[in-house]
Protein backbone atom coordinates (compact mmCIF):
# COMPACT_ATOMS: atom_id res chain seq x y z
CA UNK A 1 0.00 0.00 0.00
CA UNK A 2 1.48 3.21 -1.07
CA UNK A 3 0.18 6.99 -0.39
CA UNK A 4 -1.19 8.89 -3.49
CA UNK A 5 1.49 11.24 -5.39
CA UNK A 6 0.22 14.12 -3.79
CA UNK A 7 0.40 13.13 -0.56
CA UNK A 8 3.44 11.77 -0.54
CA UNK A 9 4.87 14.55 -1.86
CA UNK A 10 3.63 16.74 0.91
CA UNK A 11 5.05 14.92 3.58
CA UNK A 12 8.25 15.04 1.67
CA UNK A 13 8.25 18.39 1.57
CA UNK A 14 7.86 18.42 5.16
CA UNK A 15 10.10 15.73 5.91
CA UNK A 16 12.65 18.15 4.20
CA UNK A 17 12.13 21.28 5.88
CA UNK A 18 13.56 19.88 9.15
CA UNK A 19 17.04 19.41 7.52
CA UNK A 20 19.91 17.97 8.07
CA UNK A 21 20.37 18.12 12.11
CA UNK A 22 16.80 16.83 12.72
CA UNK A 23 15.28 13.36 13.60
CA UNK A 24 12.21 12.11 12.18
CA UNK A 25 10.07 9.39 12.94
CA UNK A 26 8.01 7.17 10.30
CA UNK A 27 4.95 5.80 12.14
CA UNK A 28 3.42 3.80 9.17
CA UNK A 29 1.30 0.50 8.82
CA UNK A 30 2.92 -2.27 8.24
CA UNK A 31 3.91 -3.28 4.24
CA UNK A 32 3.35 0.24 3.67
CA UNK A 33 5.86 1.86 1.09
CA UNK A 34 9.15 3.51 2.26
CA UNK A 35 8.84 7.78 2.03
CA UNK A 36 12.11 9.24 0.87
CA UNK A 37 13.87 12.47 2.36
CA UNK A 38 16.67 14.05 0.79
CA UNK A 39 19.74 14.93 3.36
CA UNK A 40 21.35 13.07 6.31
CA UNK A 41 18.60 13.22 8.62
CA UNK A 42 18.47 10.68 11.21
CA UNK A 43 14.76 8.64 10.33
CA UNK A 44 13.42 6.00 12.03
CA UNK A 45 10.31 3.74 11.24
CA UNK A 46 7.60 2.37 13.50
CA UNK A 47 5.45 -0.43 11.98
CA UNK A 48 2.09 -0.52 13.28
CA UNK A 49 0.52 -3.59 13.54
CA UNK A 50 -2.90 -4.62 15.23
CA UNK A 51 -0.66 -5.82 18.46
CA UNK A 52 0.88 -2.21 18.41
CA UNK A 53 1.00 -1.03 22.39
CA UNK A 54 1.78 2.47 22.79
CA UNK A 55 3.65 1.79 26.62
CA UNK A 56 6.45 -0.48 24.52
CA UNK A 57 7.25 0.44 21.55
CA UNK A 58 7.15 4.45 21.97
CA UNK A 59 10.10 5.01 24.04
CA UNK A 60 12.65 7.07 23.23
CA UNK A 61 16.09 8.71 24.40
CA UNK A 62 15.21 12.32 23.04
CA UNK A 63 12.41 14.07 21.00
CA UNK A 64 12.23 13.62 17.43
CA UNK A 65 11.92 16.74 15.34
CA UNK A 66 9.34 15.65 13.41
CA UNK A 67 6.81 12.29 13.91
CA UNK A 68 4.78 11.35 10.22
CA UNK A 69 2.35 9.25 11.66
CA UNK A 70 0.34 7.54 8.42
CA UNK A 71 -3.57 5.63 8.72
CA UNK A 72 -3.65 4.94 12.56
CA UNK A 73 -6.52 4.74 12.64
CA UNK A 74 -7.38 2.11 10.34
CA UNK A 75 -4.86 -0.26 12.10
CA UNK A 76 -4.73 0.38 15.78
CA UNK A 77 -8.77 2.09 15.80
CA UNK A 78 -9.22 5.04 16.87
CA UNK A 79 -8.69 5.44 21.07
CA UNK A 80 -5.77 3.97 20.55
CA UNK A 81 -4.45 6.49 17.92
CA UNK A 82 -5.74 9.57 19.97
CA UNK A 83 -3.21 8.06 22.93
CA UNK A 84 -0.36 7.98 20.16
CA UNK A 85 -0.81 11.51 18.85
CA UNK A 86 -1.35 13.19 22.09
CA UNK A 87 2.07 10.88 23.82
CA UNK A 88 3.69 12.34 20.48
CA UNK A 89 2.51 15.86 20.72
CA UNK A 90 3.32 15.88 24.24
CA UNK A 91 6.24 13.89 24.70
CA UNK A 92 7.62 12.78 21.56
CA UNK A 93 7.77 15.04 19.09
CA UNK A 94 8.52 18.85 18.47
CA UNK A 95 5.88 18.59 15.42
CA UNK A 96 3.60 16.18 14.65
CA UNK A 97 2.05 15.48 11.06
CA UNK A 98 -1.10 13.04 10.80
CA UNK A 99 -2.11 11.98 7.28
CA UNK A 100 -5.61 9.52 7.55
CA UNK A 101 -7.60 8.83 4.42
CA UNK A 102 -10.69 10.12 4.99
CA UNK A 103 -13.25 7.32 4.08
CA UNK A 104 -12.86 4.11 5.64
CA UNK A 105 -13.07 1.07 4.16
CA UNK A 106 -15.17 -2.00 4.36
CA UNK A 107 -12.19 -3.75 6.77
CA UNK A 108 -12.07 -1.11 8.85
CA UNK A 109 -13.89 -1.80 12.45
CA UNK A 110 -16.11 0.88 13.47
CA UNK A 111 -14.10 2.19 16.22
CA UNK A 112 -11.49 3.57 13.83
CA UNK A 113 -13.55 6.42 12.14
CA UNK A 114 -11.29 9.47 12.95
CA UNK A 115 -13.12 13.29 12.32
CA UNK A 116 -11.82 16.63 12.24
CA UNK A 117 -12.93 17.33 15.38
CA UNK A 118 -10.44 14.46 17.05
CA UNK A 119 -7.71 16.13 15.07
CA UNK A 120 -8.73 19.80 16.79
CA UNK A 121 -9.38 18.37 20.22
CA UNK A 122 -5.90 17.19 20.06
CA UNK A 123 -5.07 20.61 18.99
CA UNK A 124 -3.79 19.83 15.63
CA UNK A 125 -4.20 22.47 12.80
CA UNK A 126 -4.82 21.61 9.01
CA UNK A 127 -1.59 21.00 6.93
CA UNK A 128 -1.56 24.98 4.70
CA UNK A 129 -0.34 22.45 1.83
CA UNK A 130 -2.98 19.71 2.57
CA UNK A 131 -6.13 22.43 0.67
CA UNK A 132 -4.61 21.68 -2.48
CA UNK A 133 -4.93 18.56 -2.74
CA UNK A 134 -6.87 16.03 -5.11
CA UNK A 135 -6.38 12.80 -3.01
CA UNK A 136 -9.52 11.62 -0.11
CA UNK A 137 -6.92 12.34 2.76
CA UNK A 138 -6.76 14.41 5.83
CA UNK A 139 -3.64 16.09 6.83
CA UNK A 140 -3.07 18.02 9.86
CA UNK A 141 0.08 18.83 12.11
CA UNK A 142 0.58 19.79 15.35
CA UNK A 143 3.93 22.24 16.03
CA UNK A 144 4.81 23.36 19.90
CA UNK A 145 6.56 26.24 18.22
CA UNK A 146 3.53 28.35 16.33
CA UNK A 147 1.00 26.02 18.59
CA UNK A 148 -0.04 29.30 20.12
CA UNK A 149 0.43 32.76 19.08
CA UNK A 150 1.44 35.10 21.70
CA UNK A 151 -0.98 37.41 22.26
CA UNK A 152 -0.21 41.50 21.74
CA UNK A 153 -0.95 42.30 25.88
CA UNK A 154 1.33 39.37 27.08
CA UNK A 155 4.70 42.13 26.48
CA UNK A 156 6.21 44.10 29.23
CA UNK A 157 4.67 47.36 27.42
CA UNK A 158 1.17 46.45 29.57
CA UNK A 159 2.40 45.66 32.70
CA UNK A 160 5.70 46.86 33.71
CA UNK A 161 4.60 50.47 34.42
CA UNK A 162 8.16 51.97 34.45
CA UNK A 163 6.91 55.66 35.89
CA UNK A 164 5.61 54.47 39.10
CA UNK A 165 9.32 52.42 40.11
CA UNK A 166 10.46 55.47 41.81
CA UNK A 167 7.45 56.33 43.77
CA UNK A 168 6.03 53.00 44.94
CA UNK A 169 7.20 49.31 45.95
CA UNK A 170 4.89 46.34 46.27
Amino acid sequence: MALPDDVKALVEATMARVGDDGRVLIVRPEGHAELSMPGQADIDTLELTDRFDRATNLVFQRRYRLAVVIDAPGIIGGVATRQMLAYLRNVGAHGVLAVFPRSPTATREPDTEWSVSDFLGLGFRRAEQAKTLASNYWVYRYNIYDYKITPDWLNSRYWANPEQWDRERW
